[in-house]
């Protein structure tokens, strides 16, 4: 049947992850687009949330994550503003 990685009590601290948070700068809000190296290359998940103004304002974000690399954007109605809060979270 195979070993599971994931099997046992400690299965998350197997995991590698990265997670924290990234304040927007006024060049990264005027490009609309901000990439936050978080040094996990084989990351394929992530959860993303960002704060403005003391209140959630992900909306419609485009989010993405390529080697590890995890890139916030402007979707329909969403841009990114100088001092919006990314928190980020990516396994």
């Amino acid at each position: 049947m195979g070993s599971n990685p994931f099997a046992g009590m400690d299965w998350m601290q197997r995991i590698a992850d990265s997670h924290g948070k990234h304040v927007v700068t006024s060049g990264e809000a005027s490009n609309n687009k901000a990439a936050i190296d978080t040094h996990v290359t084989g990351a394929t998940c992530f959860l993303v949330q960002v704060i403005r103004e003391g209140k959630v304002a992900t909306s419609d974000a485009a989010v993405s994550l390529s080697a590890g690399v995890l890139t916030v954007g402007a979707g329909q109605t969403f841009s990114l503003t100088a001092g919006d809060v990314i928190m980020y979270w990516v396994w």
